[in-house]
């Protein structure tokens, strides 16, 4: 499906800023704290795996009556 690589791509960013807000707080324990920790990571590998993939072009935007 066309666009997919680019849908990801955005969601790994915004996974990686969730989870590094979820970093800032006080009250979040170890366990969860390392969890995300981890998260964040693995999801800097594929942000940058993608980004190399998807290279410098900007994401094309589809006719939004065509979401199939």
């Amino acid at each position: 499906m066309e666009g997919e690589k680019e849908v990801m791509y955005l969601a790994i960013c915004n996974q990686i800023q969730i989870y590094s807000l979820l970093l800032e707080q006080e009250d979040l324990g170890e366990e969860d704290r390392g969890m995300a920790n981890y998260i964040i990571q693995i999801s800097n590998q594929l942000e940058e795996k993608l980004r190399l993939e998807l290279g410098d072009k900007p994401i094309s935007r589809p006719p939004w009556s065509k979401t199939e």
